[in-house]
């Protein structure tokens, strides 16, 4: 299956965790994490390598949830 997925944010949740909140393939998903590496290379591309893997957590948590819809 091929995913779109585009305006992609993660957020603290104040629960404890992440939210991470993006459009796939039309429609908005929100899905959670506790990998606070990925949160913290969220916003941060000093280490490019360690920015895309959290780029791409978010994205298959996003895809993983937009599947269980």
């Amino acid at each position: 299956m091929k995913f779109n997925i585009s305006n992609i944010t993660m957020s603290h949740r104040a629960t404890g965790g992440y939210q991470i909140k993006g459009i796939v393939n039309g429609i908005t998903v929100i899905a959670n994490t506790n990998d606070s590496e990925a949160y913290d290379w969220w916003n941060d591309d000093t280490e490019p390598e360690l920015h895309t893997q959290a780029l791409l957590h978010c994205e298959w948590k996003l895809e993983e949830q937009y599947l269980s819809l």
